[in-house]
């Protein structure tokens, strides 16, 4: 009979996938390193080291960061999002790859990035070239 720990898989942790999500969120709320490292209760050199995937974060930094960027720790650690926001594209993302994980991340901050350089008029109303 197997003990409980035996039917267990390690998690894997990727410390650049941990990284590239810190990094995405901190330029999502418009922060600098400095900044973030502040509100988190460490430093500079920290947060680019974590965002670089070169280090990872005390458990105290990642309760922190959680709170600074409004996310779950398993988002961080694992990129899950949780159920509760929209269980469609949750379970659709939770089904992707890391690499089209990281792929969807830089599609959804670029056009986070045109959404917030547009007026309201212009979302309210699409050009005729649409």
């Amino acid at each position: 009979m197997k003990t409980v720990s035996e039917n267990r898989k390690p998690v894997e942790v990727d410390m650049k996938e941990i990284g590239s999500r810190l990094r995405a969120m901190r330029k999502h709320m418009e922060l600098t390193q400095n900044q973030a490292a502040a509100l988190a209760g460490t430093t500079a050199k920290h947060i680019s080291e974590a965002e670089r995937g070169v280090c990872g974060v005390s458990i105290q930094v990642l309760a922190a960061l959680t709170g600074l960027y409004d996310v779950s720790a398993d988002y961080i650690l694992f990129g899950k999002v949780e159920q509760d926001q929209s269980p469609w594209i949750t379970h659709a993302y939770n089904r992707l790859s890391p690499v089209k994980k990281r792929f969807f991340q830089e599609q959804t901050e670029f056009m986070l990035e045109k959404l917030n350089t547009m007026d309201d008029a212009e979302t309210d109303h699409p050009s005729q070239a649409e």
